[in-house]
This record gives C-alpha cells, structure tokens and sequence, in this order.
C-alpha cells in the first residue's frame, strides 16, 4: 500500500496540462502507429511488385496517401488547441504566483477545482471571505485594453460580458450552494466572483460595487481583497475554517 493516505490537491493549470498532455501525446501514438503501418503497407506491396509478383501497388498507395492525409488535416486543429491549452496555462500560472501575495496575508488558495460546468481556476479563502477566480486569458494587440463597467465587459473589441461573466457567476453559485450544504457555518461566508485577465491593462469605470471583479491579477487581487476587508469587515474565523475544511476536502477528489 501507497504511505501516502490523501490524494494531494490540484495543482493550478491542471486540467489544462492534462488536456496539453491528452491532446499532443495522443496524437504521437496513433499518427506514429498509423505511419509506421502505412509505411510497411507500401513497402510490402512495392516489394512484392518488384519482384514480379501479380500484385499492384497503386491501391495501397493511394490508401496510404489517403491515411497521411487525415493525419495532416488532423493536425492543424490540435495544434490551435495545444497553442490555446499553453497560453490558458500560461495565465493560470501567472494568476496563481500573484495568489502568493493572498497567501502571505492568511489566505488559503485551491487550484483546478472540478465544479459542475468544468473546472474552477481558483479559490482563495480569507479575512475578506471566498473569492472564485476565473483565469481568462487572451492574445492582444499592441494597445488593446478591458474596459469593464460593472455590466458590460469588453476586451478589445470583443464583447465578453455574457461569457466571462456568466461562467464567473456560474462559478460562484457552484461555490456557494456546496458551502449551504456543508454546514450553516460555512455558508454565512460571503462568496464573491472574480475575473482575472492576465497582462493587460484593466480600466474600470463606474465597476465600484460590481457584482464580478475584473482585474488582472498583478499586484491587484491582494489590493482588492484588503480593500474588501476594510469596506465590508473580516468574515469570522469559525466561517473561514468551515470554508477551509469544504474547499480542502474539494480539491482533492
């Protein structure tokens, strides 16, 4: 028997590298397995030609060719998922080293919960209560920007209100119906949800009291989250440790 008797917690940007992993290493086995069988197909059968024996080559062939070329056409589309799956990992990543700070101020982080609508980035747990933090990660242009007003969210020209903060509020109400039924303690806790948008610049206007957070998380979430502390008072520790223990127990399923 394993000395080890918990399973350990998720790790950030895990479900990411394990679809990263999926993706790329899956496709090595059966294109390799599949060329490697085409190959001898083709040998074989030109072989078998050469030597005069009554069989054609031209059938084979063009199977094989047939077979290549699925894999090419294969490949140009995990390519794009694998360059989305390092970017989205690269954001996560980059958001977890700036939970570092919520950590240092007593805070608890959990990474890659599985939530009902896929996984959770991000929780910390703390003096300003629960904060779920979705990582959205985007390629920009020299220039662009967020502009969020508590309702409308725009990251350079594309509309993202309905996307980035309906799957941010999703989360939430995931999070919070799980602290319900955990215990009364553990709901009284105040649940909030967050976008993170790692490097680039955040303008808000008129996002004071919003219903979502959106920043990008460097040398902001850990701002946020003290001023949250001053405006709305710390959340009792029996909550915070009755949030702990759920969150805990969650992420290591």
């Amino acid at each position: 028997m394993s000395p080890i008797t918990k399973p350990p917690r998720r790790q950030a940007g895990q479900s990411l590298r394990e679809r990263l992993t999926l993706d790329v290493g899956g496709y090595i086995f059966y294109a390799g397995g599949a060329l490697v069988a085409t190959l001898m197909l083709v040998g074989v059968t030109w072989t078998c030609w050469l030597m005069a024996r009554p069989v054609t080559p031209w059938a084979t062939t063009g199977a094989a060719v047939l077979i290549l070329g699925l894999l090419v056409a294969d490949l140009a589309p995990r390519l794009r998922r694998a360059r989305n799956y390092r970017l989205g990992l690269q954001g996560e990543l980059h958001t977890a080293e700036w939970l570092g700070e919520l950590a240092r101020s007593g805070y608890r982080v959990f990474h890659d919960l599985q939530g009902e609508r896929g996984n959770i980035d991000h929780i910390a747990v703390g003096p300003a209560g629960v904060l779920v933090i979705e990582t959205k990660t985007r390629s920009k242009s020299k220039g662009a920007k967020v502009r969020y007003d508590g309702a409308r969210l725009l990251v350079g020209d594309w509309d993202a209100t309905e996307q980035f903060l309906g799957q941010a509020r999703a989360c939430r109400d995931d999070v919070r119906r799980r602290l319900r039924e955990y215990s009364e303690i553990a709901a009284q806790i105040p649940v909030r949800a967050v976008v993170a948008i790692p490097g680039w610049k955040v303008e808000e206007r008129h996002a004071s009291g919003a219903e979502v957070w959106v920043l990008n998380p460097k040398d902001r979430i850990a701002a946020w989250a003290v001023q949250e502390e001053r405006w709305a008072g710390s959340v009792s520790q029996l909550s915070i440790d009755a949030a702990s223990a759920m969150l805990d127990a969650w992420s290591r399923r």
